[in-house]
């Protein structure tokens, strides 16, 4: 309760004073828009010292911005989004210009007045009318548009096709024989575990990551996690029926299939290093990521395969997430021209141009000099064809990996789509983290207790819906 009022009271306070500061640039006339004027931009996108290759991309990028806007100077400053680290920020207006968040942040950054409302720019910039509708919708309220949305993605499940192919799971194609349903993947993981020694199947339980991709499972399984009540009112649903036969699924992996790794406390880069280097024969991660074992912890390019998350009883859904540009709420017009132009050159477009399509090629081309493979792109947030199957023909050009290991997620995954739950998303994968730890690592836990418990915890956020 403790920590639940301090949070509270950030929150007032940060409204409060963000609403006390100067207009923001969307509040103040056009005429103050001199996009010729000298300005200075902090860029929280820039990457950081340890992305070799985004750093050679962001060097292109910087020429490229001082040839076409020498009146624009880029300050780097790359963020990496976090609620407790940016809002300080915001209501001291120390936050980057631009930065990027996840699609579950928007609605309280919009709320609190933190950032921009970029309606004109993004009518201007042909945002507006160029991008699919579902992606944009997730950076606006009430009509106005405050976010630009990067790229999306699914979860989905990626498959270690060595170890498919060591436990005799591959058909007469070489293609991976994945399960379609939870019940298959537990006899898939179980048998992977047999054929190699190797745990057949990991999660995520910690720092966030563990509720978040419980959440898909739960749906699948029939969980409603957020609902509006007959009055109206915001209620959770993580201790209904469906979450806990997901929570009892999971005992059920690590206690009586034992197909899990020994060590349950693990987050989302363990869980990619644990794929990366054979540990695991299969795990839940974003469509967009799958290059990430192979950069990051040198997995061969041709040993993964992706395919559709199992359905459950409840159904099958794929965890719709991604990232979105927003814009501090301090930044002035001309700075948000800036970044703007800023989009423009780093192929963030849906025009067609020479300089769109050629930061693409750039950028897949570092892509290829730093070993990391191109083949299946994020979910496309553009509508129009045109722009598409431009960018689609630079892909086709260079990809290097064999798309076959990737068709059975792309066939059915706009079928699969679900946004996440609508309010204090993190706050809920907190909560579900300490149910989903708490199974993990005692044989005795109670999945219904567990889970009462966190919906408990987590109502009182709801509560000031």
């Amino acid at each position: 309760m403790k920590r639940f009022l301090l949070i509270l009271m950030a929150f007032l306070i940060a409204a409060m004073l963000a609403t006390a500061c100067n207009k923001d640039a969307s509040s103040k006339p056009t005429e103050e828009l001199d996009p010729d004027a000298a300005v200075t931009i902090k860029v929280g996108i820039w990457a950081k010292d340890s992305d070799a290759a985004g750093l050679q991309a962001w060097e292109n990028y910087k020429n490229v911005m001082a040839e076409n806007y020498p009146n624009i100077t880029m300050v780097p400053e790359p963020y990496s989004y976090s609620a407790n680290t940016f809002i300080p920020m915001a209501v001291s207006g120390t936050a980057p210009n631009i930065f990027l968040c996840p699609f579950t942040q928007p609605n309280r950054l919009i709320t609190n007045n933190f950032v921009a409302d970029v309606t004109s720019f993004a009518e201007r910039y042909g945002f507006k009318d160029g991008m699919v509708k579902e992606m944009l919708e997730v950076g606006m309220m009430d009509g106005k548009i405050y976010g630009i949305p990067r790229g999306g993605y699914a979860l989905s499940l990626f498959i270690n096709m060595d170890m498919f192919k060591q436990a005799g799971l591959v058909d007469s194609e070489g293609l991976p024989i994945y399960p379609k349903t939870f019940d298959e993947l537990a006899e898939t993981a179980k048998t992977i575990k047999q054929k190699t020694g190797k745990s057949g199947f990991a999660l995520p339980s910690r720092d966030r990551q563990g509720g978040w991709q419980f959440s898909n499972i739960a749906w699948n399984f029939g969980a409603k996690l957020q609902y509006q009540d007959e009055s109206g009112k915001w209620k959770n649903g993580l201790n209904s029926y469906g979450a806990v036969a997901a929570l009892q699924y999971y005992k059920k992996l690590k206690w009586e299939y034992d197909v899990l790794p020994a060590d349950s406390l693990i987050n989302y880069e363990k869980l990619y290093q644990l794929f990366g280097t054979g540990e695991v024969g299969m795990i839940i991660a974003g469509s967009d990521s799958f290059s990430r074992p192979v950069s990051s912890y040198g997995m061969n390019k041709d040993s993964i395969a992706v395919a559709p998350i199992p359905a459950g009883p409840g159904g099958q859904y794929s965890l719709l997430g991604g990232n979105m540009f927003m814009f501090s709420h301090n930044s002035t017009p001309n700075q948000l021209e800036a970044c703007f132009k800023l989009l423009k050159v780093i192929g963030m477009t849906p025009d067609v141009n020479d300089d769109m399509l050629k930061s693409i090629e750039e950028d897949i081309l570092v892509r290829l000099q730093n070993n990391i493979p191109v083949g299946p792109q994020s979910l496309n947030v553009w509508s129009n064809s045109e722009r598409v199957n431009a960018e689609q023909k630079i892909y086709d050009k260079y990809t290097n990996v064999n798309m076959k290991l990737f068709q059975p997620f792309y066939d059915v995954v706009n079928k699969t789509l679900k946004a996440e739950e609508p309010y204090y998303c993190q706050d809920m994968y907190s909560a579900l983290d300490n149910a989903i730890q708490e199974c993990l690592t005692n044989k005795d836990a109670d999945p219904k207790a567990q889970l009462d418990k966190a919906a408990k915890d987590f109502q009182q956020f709801l509560d000031q819906v």
